[in-house]
């Protein structure tokens, strides 16, 4: 707009007047890309900033479960591991328990159906 306002105010097109609207032109061009590459950066930056504050969440989470119910998890395997009737099968599903909630935290596998069925129960 501004190279088209020089040229009318000029009252005739030299090529100084219609290389400076050119220039204008591209100048436009690049401050449109730039800015947009701008917001583009701040939307992957926050992107990434949020995924970071997850995984952290994650690993602290991973941290509290594993000195808590991991550790509840196994001493019930381990004691009960010996026994008989409702103890031993109480020892197992505990054992059970503790490999499905590590492989969750570890996120290396989905939890098994029969493993998520018992957390429900």
């Amino acid at each position: 707009m501004l190279g088209a306002t020089d040229l009318s105010t000029r009252g005739m097109v030299t090529p100084s007047a219609f290389n400076g609207a050119i220039l204008m032109l591209l100048a436009g061009v690049v401050v449109g890309h730039v800015a947009r590459l701008t917001v583009t950066a701040g939307e992957r930056l926050h992107r990434a900033v949020e995924l970071e504050a997850a995984t952290r969440e994650r690993e602290r989470l991973a941290r509290d479960i594993h000195d808590s119910v991991l550790q509840v998890l196994a001493l019930v395997q381990r004691r009960g591991a010996h026994l008989d009737g409702e103890a031993g099968e109480l020892a197992r599903l505990a054992g059970e328990q503790e490999v499905a909630l590590r492989s969750l935290i570890s996120g290396a596998a989905a939890v098994p159906a029969a493993a998520a069925r018992r957390w429900t129960t």
